[in-house]
């Protein structure tokens, strides 16, 4: 039970309160911004096209099904570029405020809709259900996962939004470079780890990443004089 409560509270609470605070700091267009990036990317085009691929596609099911690690670096590439290139639309055609914090409400607007559409939601489910007891210690490493992802989203805006400031590709194509590594992993620590490590071994690598990105932001922040 208490796994669920934890997942619950990082799905639901953390960013609804992280949206009262965009609201108190006056950033709640690019909290918006940063979820209508996210739906429109991913619950709108990538994921309704790869579910119409695996129907309709012989060679779609057959790379998933005969060259898994192709497979795995296809869905990182796919959701690097989808991703970051709606966070680069959104944030050069429709976000005027380029504050170092308009970069990190976007990113926690980002990670905090997919938190809840990924954990917050089913684990609000299953308090009302007889699955807590049973899946509750996986719902607590989703819950820490997700607080890592929307770090991971903090320090990707924080890129894109660089390339938008300074018009320089390369931050952009940093961004969907590290997006596609991290969501390949996904599919290829299985590949190469034993079942009982995979668990452990994921999380430490994307925890890893997640603080180093969100650093580095901070560090673009004091080395650029950026408010």
């Amino acid at each position: 039970m208490a796994g669920i409560l934890f997942a619950s509270a990082v799905g639901l609470l953390l960013p609804a309160g992280l949206f009262i605070a965009s609201f108190l700091k006056k950033q709640w267009l690019p909290y918006v911004l940063g979820i209508l990036a996210f739906i429109v990317s991913q619950v709108l085009i990538r994921l309704p096209l790869l579910s119409y691929l695996s129907v309709n596609s012989t060679e779609y099911m057959m790379l998933s099904a005969l060259h898994p690690l192709l497979y795995a670096v296809f869905l990182g590439v796919t959701a690097g570029l989808a991703e970051e290139l709606a966070r680069y639309v959104a944030m050069r055609y429709f976000m005027k405020q380029r504050q170092w914090l308009s970069g990190l409400f976007f990113g926690v607007g980002h990670g905090g809709v997919e938190a809840l559409l990924l954990l917050g939601l089913p684990a609000v489910s299953l308090l009302f259900t007889a699955g807590p007891a049973i899946s509750g210690g996986l719902y607590f490493i989703g819950g820490l996962e997700r607080i890592f992802a929307i770090l991971l989203h903090i320090g990707l805006s924080l890129l894109v939004l660089q390339s938008v400031r300074q018009k320089k590709w390369r931050f952009l194509l940093a961004a969907i470079g590290l997006h596609a590594l991290i969501d390949a992993m996904i599919g290829i620590v299985p590949l190469f780890v034993a079942k009982n490590l995979q668990l452990p071994v994921m999380e430490t690598l994307i925890g890893l990443l997640a603080v180093g990105l969100f650093l580095y932001g901070l560090r673009m922040k004091r080395k650029d004089g950026w408010i």
